[in-house]
């Protein structure tokens, strides 16, 4: 009788895995059908649930860098090439000013960013991040956001954009 409750957990799990695995592919294919439609940002969208749920996930890296820079492209054009230089800056000296912890100036730059494009999603992110430093609270939804974008720049090859997404996690949440 005890043996049955072990081949009945293994074969629990082998039924999970497999579910698992099916899900990250039609997620995966269905990212791929977008891309492949020209629908850039939605395919961005579901390229990073599946660098949430795998960051290895095999050719995951190739489309996820494949459709961020074309959604980028499209952002571009749509904003110009002065407007985009500009949010280029003001967000480099975000990081720059948060990386020092001078979270006032940081938050400043990230609010120019949006002034610019309000839909930037970097900006928004840090800018939440940089507010819930200066209240001195510790925001556990935050956190996970910046885990999560940790991951999906690993799975992107972006090792340092991983690293410093991590950083900020874990200093918003050290138990993270």
């Amino acid at each position: 009788d005890f043996h049955f409750v072990a081949y009945e957990a293994i074969a629990q799990n082998h039924v999970n895995e497999v579910n698992r695995v099916a899900a990250l592919k039609t997620l995966f294919d269905g990212g791929v059908t977008l891309y492949e439609e020209k629908h850039f940002a939605h395919a961005l969208e579901e390229f990073r649930k599946v660098a949430i749920r795998d960051p290895e996930y095999p050719q995951l890296g190739y489309y996820l860098v494949q459709a961020e820079a074309a959604s980028e492209q499209e952002r571009a054009e749509r904003l110009g090439a002065e407007k985009r230089q500009d949010m280029e800056r003001s967000l480099q000296e975000g990081l720059s000013a948060l990386d020092k912890e001078k979270f006032q100036e940081a938050q400043n730059h990230f609010e120019a960013v949006l002034r610019l494009d309000p839909s930037h999603p970097q900006a928004r992110s840090y800018l939440a991040m940089v507010k819930a430093e200066m209240q001195k609270r510790h925001d556990p939804k935050a956190a996970q956001m910046h885990y999560e974008a940790g991951l999906i720049a690993y799975a992107s090859g972006k090792l340092d954009e991983a690293l410093r997404e991590w950083h900020i996690a874990t200093r918003m949440n050290p138990q993270h």
